[in-house]
Parts: structure tokens; C-alpha cells; sequence
């Protein structure tokens, strides 16, 4: 990786592979119409593609995702 960019295309084909196996679990838009999503992720189905055992409690991982229809940071500063 270099500058948050991934450089060998093993690695990138790995990371799209995993990616591919995640699932929406959730999605919609909150009260002030902002979109949000829930995806999962079977950490074993993980462990197979990349080759390797990942550790953790978890079986399952769960990821949200938000994002906003206009650029509600700029409001922030």
C-alpha cells in the first residue's frame, strides 16, 4: 500500500474478493434524509480467500456506512 492506494495486484485482487462477499444486511435514510447502509461480513468466508485465519471473537462483522445529500462538513468549520 502507498498513499492509501493499493499497489500489488494480488493484494488488490484479494481485498476486491473479500468486498464482493459482503452483504447489505440494512439500508434506508435517517429523519434528516441522509442515506445510511448496513453491510455483514463472514469473517471464515474472509480467512479462505486471504489464506490465512483472522482472529477475533466475532463470527460475523458488521459495518455502517452513512452519507449525506449535500456537504454537511462545510457547515461544521
Amino acid at each position: 500500500m502507498e498513499n492509501y492506494i493499493l499497489t500489488s495486484d494480488i493484494v488488490k485482487s484479494k481485498v476486491l474478493a473479500t468486498m464482493y462477499l459482503a452483504e447489505v444486511s440494512e439500508y434506508g435514510w435517517d429523519s434528516e434524509g441522509d442515506a445510511f447502509v448496513k453491510m455483514i461480513l463472514n469473517v471464515k468466508e474472509v480467512g479462505a480467500i486471504i489464506g490465512l485465519d483472522v482472529v477475533g471473537q466475532e463470527e460475523i462483522i458488521e459495518v455502517e456506512g452513512q452519507g449525506a445529500q449535500m456537504d454537511d462538513f462545510e457547515q461544521a468549520r
